[in-house]
């Protein structure tokens, strides 16, 4: 697996906090299925606000 060569300030993971490629792999998943779980939040809060209507 090619091991990414971007700083870690870039936003990007520093793949040397790992031991192996598969830890690197869950921490990915983890982090995806916490990045779409905040997306559905709000989505669902853009959803209710246009529910809602306008304010006065």
């Amino acid at each position: 697996m090619d091991r990414p060569s971007a700083p870690a300030s870039a936003g990007l993971l520093d793949y040397s906090e790992f031991t192996n490629d598969s830890a690197y792999i869950r921490d990915l998943v983890k982090r995806d299925q916490s990045q779409q779980g905040r997306l559905a939040t709000l989505r669902a809060a853009i959803a209710e606000g246009l529910a809602n209507g306008t304010s006065d």
